[in-house]
């Protein structure tokens, strides 16, 4: 069944690439990041990581500057054309900030032309870097899921289980490569559990409908390996 599943998992994503030619990338809890297409920026000493129960522990306690992350590194892919929207989800528990009150995971986000969002969370807010008047609290202690979703690279909105959180504005920086990342970022200290992530181009309205189906059915595959 789970060989049905990813079979046709692949054949959808195909179908949707020969379409529109956009780019998804996928990762869930059962493995590291690195092992499959994702860049590993690490601190020495690092962050002590862990795999438990299907998420991805990142442990920075240690030391102010401590860092761990991980990136989609797209050069010239990162610009959308008619009708492409740039989609990043993500699951998470933050477990503990310290300071307390502070922020330190991360997501960002980095246009082909050096525009870019960075969304920070605390243990029950997220907050964007580039703009002190957008911010969102959750209920601390559980799983939540974010979803970034922009059509311009220029505009963003945000969303926490699936209802809208708020919107925003892409700041031009010098400092950005095209990219999405994630991970422990900032100088301050933290402990958070990684579920899975998700990011990409998608075509609409029919290709994000098979992308949709398609990522339902990688879920699928993720719960039937679990079980």
């Amino acid at each position: 069944m789970v060989r049905v599943l990813s079979v046709t998992f692949v054949v959808l994503l195909t179908a949707v690439t020969a379409r529109a030619s956009p780019w998804w990338a996928s990762w869930s809890g059962d493995s590291y990041p690195e092992t499959g297409d994702w860049t590993h920026y690490a601190s020495d000493p690092p962050a002590q990581r862990w795999l438990e129960d299907g998420k991805l522990f990142i442990d920075s306690r240690a030391d102010w500057y401590i860092s761990d992350s991980y990136s989609q590194v797209r050069p010239g892919e990162m610009t959308l054309g008619p009708g492409e929207t740039l989609v990043v989800s993500w699951r998470i528990k933050v477990d503990e900030v310290i300071p307390i009150g502070g922020d330190d995971p991360a997501v960002y986000i980095g246009s082909d032309d050096q525009y870019a969002v960075s969304l920070l969370l605390g243990t029950s807010r997220i907050y964007s870097f580039y703009e002190t008047d957008k911010s969102a609290p959750f209920s601390p202690g559980v799983l939540h899921e974010f979803t970034f979703q922009s059509n311009d690279m220029r505009t963003y909105q945000l969303l926490i289980d699936g209802a809208p959180a708020f919107q925003g504005t892409f700041f031009e920086s010098l400092f950005y490569f095209p990219s999405v990342g994630w991970g422990d970022m900032t100088s301050n200290r933290s402990l958070a559990e990684w579920d899975w992530v998700e990011c990409g181009i998608t075509p609409e309205p029919a290709g994000w409908l098979c992308v949709l189906v398609a990522l339902c059915i990688w879920r699928s595959v993720q719960r039937s390996v679990r079980a």
